[in-house]
Parts: structure tokens; C-alpha cells; sequence
């Protein structure tokens, strides 16, 4: 989810938009030893939320075939809003919003980015595959006692990753780490590079006095026809800096989730509904030959601009989510 530049993010996302409210440190700064463990696991969640300063670094580290050329490492940066959208205790989402300003314009572009949902001892997990593929499976709950899952969902609201992972408290630190986890391409890579089919991830959440960070350690994978690991080709590894600022007008994006918030929860319970299900999916980018992203992305932004959601606009998402689904035969998860 992340792109080689900023003006191509926005640009691809064809939305408008955005404006400065005081963030709030919320970061889990030497809680009190009285609070319970899913007390500490839920306040450093809640503190990822609020107005930041991002930036996206990334440096292959490693080659593993012959002959195999480095990336030069990628850099990107962003000005991003992120908020809950549900708190429900041991449910919460939290939805990134981009707004970026630009030397030539006072008016921001806003871009609805990507959404991340925590579960506390999750029952199901929506895990990629391959080949476009993912995987709904039922886990039982000695597997995820005491630990919340991370749901990671492209800006369409489509699966893009799903893991389990541990919050651990030392001190001032509060920091959640994955088990491996299968992921798509990124946006970075996925239009310009074919050479390899999955990101093999390790992912580190860990809230730091300002923001937080999110550490990559990756894996760039190859699969074989069936869809089994044939090869690495190198590593990766990643770090997403979310430092907080009073420095950027937020308040055009918190506009355009006021606008759009009801056709997005329609949207999300649309896919929730279709994938629910434990089996295997494919899911497509594109339907008649237009990316789903970009569909779903201009509903939104005529809802935006008319301020006015209709039937319609429903009728619209729910027919591209159902064409993008295709149920498959369940298979075992990797």
C-alpha cells in the first residue's frame, strides 16, 4: 500500500479533499502497573490513532538467487490521518486517511488509504494464499489465547493480510509482533515488478512517546504452480515512521469520512458477508476490465461532492464486491 511517489498515490486514488486540530499524545507512556494486560494491549492500539507525519522506508538487504540486482532502497512521505472507527473492547478498527498538500494548490487531495482491524483471540482469520487467492479458516482458541489478530485491508476495503501476534509491555515499550505472514505485492512493487509472487512478512507495531513505527522484516517468495514456496529471492527489510504533528489541516478528511462513513460501513459489511464463509476466495482487481479500487473510490467521492448517499451508490459497490469474489474449493492454508 504504499507508492514509489506521493503525487501517483493521490493521483490514483481520484479522490479530493483537507486541514489542523492539536493531536493527543495517547501513547502508553509507563502505564500504571494496576492496569490489566488487555488494559495495556488496548491503550497501545487506541494510540496509533491521531495526525501524523509518515514516511515509508525500504532497503533490500540480501539477494538469494544468483545474478539477482538490489532495489535501490524506496523512500516515500505522507501526511495521514488515522482514526477509530469501531470500539467495541476487544474489537477495534482504525481507518487511514491521506490528505496531502501541494506547493501549487491550497486545496488538499484526499485519499481513503488502507484499514487496519484488531480482534482479541480471534476465532477466524481471512489469510492470503497466493495467486490472488485467500483463505477464511476457523482457529480454535488455545491458538489465540491472549493475543489480537491484525486484519489489513486495501483501500477498497478488499482482504489484503491477516495475522496473529502478541502485545508485550516492558516498561515504557508496547510493541505487537506477527507470525509470519503471506501479503500481496505493494502497491510500491505491484505495477512495475513480476519476479516474485508473495511477501513472506515478520510485522512489529511498537508505540514510541511521539507516534509509532511499524517494522518490516521480509521476504520476497516465488511460488511454484501450485502454489507452494519454490524460492526466495531476497530480503526487505521496512520501516513506516508515524510521528505526530499540529502542523497539517485535517479537517477536509475528517469531512470526507463524515460524508462517506455510511457508504464505507455498507461496504465493509459487504465484503464481511461474502467472505465469511470458512473456504478458499479469488479475489479479482479488476471487473470488466476497471480496477474495483478505483470504482469503489469514485462512488465514494460523488457521495462526497453531492453529499448525498443513495440506493444507487449501494447497488453499484455491492454488484463489483459480489463480480470480484469467486468462491473456491477449500484447500488447506500455507
Amino acid at each position: 500500500m504504499f507508492y514509489k511517489s506521493i503525487i501517483p498515490l493521490c493521483l490514483l486514488a481520484l479522490l479530493v479533499g483537507c486541514a489542523t486540530s492539536t493531536p493527543t499524545n495517547t501513547s502508553p507512556s509507563s502505564p500504571p502497573s494496576t492496569q490489566s494486560k488487555f488494559q495495556l494491549d488496548r491503550q497501545a492500539i487506541l494510540a496509533m490513532a491521531g495526525e501524523f507525519d509518515v514516511s515509508f522506508k525500504f532497503h533490500e538487504t540480501l539477494s538469494r538467487i544468483p545474478d539477482y540486482q538490489l532495489e535501490e532502497p524506496y523512500t516515500s512521505k505522507a501526511t495521514e490521518y488515522v482514526f477509530v472507527v469501531e470500539d467495541t473492547s476487544s474489537f477495534i478498527s482504525l481507518q487511514h486517511i491521506l490528505v496531502m498538500y501541494f506547493e501549487d494548490s491550497d486545496q488538499p487531495i484526499i485519499t481513503k488509504h488502507w484499514r487496519q482491524d484488531w480482534q482479541y483471540q480471534d476465532t477466524k482469520l481471512t489469510t492470503y494464499i497466493g495467486y490472488r487467492n485467500f483463505q477464511t479458516s476457523e482457529i480454535y482458541d488455545n491458538e489465540s489465547k491472549g493475543q489480537w489478530s491484525q486484519a489489513v485491508y486495501q483501500v477498497d476495503d478488499s482482504p489484503r493480510y491477516e495475522a496473529l501476534g502478541q502485545w508485550t509491555h516492558l516498561g515504557n515499550q508496547s510493541s505487537w509482533q506477527s507470525q509470519d505472514t503471506w501479503r500481496t505485492l505493494p502497491r510500491r512493487e505491484y505495477s512495475n515488478r513480476s519476479d516474485y509472487d508473495v511477501l513472506l512478512a515478520k510485522n512489529r507495531h511498537t508505540i514510541t512517546p511521539d507516534g509509532w513505527v511499524h517494522e518490516q522484516d521480509n521476504q520476497k517468495l516465488v511460488l511454484d504452480d501450485t502454489g507452494q514456496p519454490l524460492e526466495v529471492i531476497s530480503h526487505e527489510i521496512g520501516i513506516n515512521t508515524y510521528t505526530r504533528t499540529n502542523q497539517t489541516d485535517f479537517t477536509p478528511g475528517r469531512l470526507y469520512w463524515d460524508n462517506t462513513k455510511a457508504f464505507w460501513a455498507d461496504v465493509r459489511n459487504a465484503w464481511h458477508n461474502k467472505l465469511k464463509q470458512p473456504r478458499t476466495y479469488k479475489i479479482t482487481k479488476k471487473v470488466d476490465n476497471k480496477s474495483v479500487a478505483s470504482e469503489m473510490l469514485k462512488i465514494a467521492n460523488d457521495i462526497h461532492k453531492s453529499n448525498s448517499y443513495t440506493q444507487s451508490h449501494k447497488d453499484q459497490a455491492n454488484e463489483l464486491i459480489h463480480a470480484a469474489i469467486t468462491p473456491l474449493t477449500f484447500t488447506n492454508s500455507n
